[in-house]
């Protein structure tokens, strides 16, 4: 489109607006114009259904000891419970969830292999610097925890989540409850 075509299509605009808007659209067709990218972190998409590929284009199974051993083991730990949650505010451990830590200090014990790292997470409604503190003292409560119960400390590490990693979105109070929360996650599975 040459200058004085855009000029015409842009009469009705105010002189100095079209005077930039002009320049703006003539200095992107030549490619004068250096796009500036911000990087935001963006979380890894959650995929509800996995789509299996055709029979004819799957790989050979491993071994079924190999393949299973840790899956096993962590499932196992899934079944005896990976979450415990918080109040507002707060790394206070509630009777529940001392329940579901003492479950998850046998199964350590009954996998001596196994390691874990514990995620602190904490609801949006404080600052992020809050949030990390808060997450991180979450973390750690229950990396104590779990220590009194004979777990060895070089066996867990405590980690903080501020509210980076949410398990349930949206501003209700049941999502927000749902984010106060530890979550451990078996890294080195053991062998069965």
């Amino acid at each position: 489109m040459e200058p004085s075509q855009m000029s015409l299509k842009l009469s009705w605009l105010p002189k100095a607006l079209a005077g930039a808007l002009l320049s703006a659209m003539m200095l992107t067709q030549s490619g004068c114009v250096v796009k500036r990218y911000d990087w935001v972190e963006v979380p890894p998409p959650v995929y509800r259904k996995q789509i299996s590929p055709s029979p004819s284009a799957q790989a050979p199974k491993p071994t079924r000891a190999r393949a299973q051993a840790p899956e096993r083991s962590a499932g196992d730990f899934k079944e005896v419970g990976d979450l415990v949650f918080f109040d507002t505010d707060t790394a206070e451990l509630s009777a529940e969830a001392r329940h579901t830590l003492e479950r998850q200090a046998d199964w350590l014990k009954r996998h001596p292999q196994a390691s874990i790292r514990v995620e602190g997470n904490a609801d949006r409604r404080a600052s992020a610097k809050y949030n990390q503190a808060l997450g991180q003292s979450r973390a750690d409560a229950v990396k104590k925890y779990l220590i009194a119960h004979g777990v060895d400390a070089a066996r867990i590490t405590a980690v903080s989540n501020s509210y980076w990693k949410p398990i349930a979105s949206g501003k209700s109070a049941r999502a927000m409850a749902s984010n106060r929360n530890a979550r451990s996650i078996v890294t080195t599975a053991s062998k069965p």
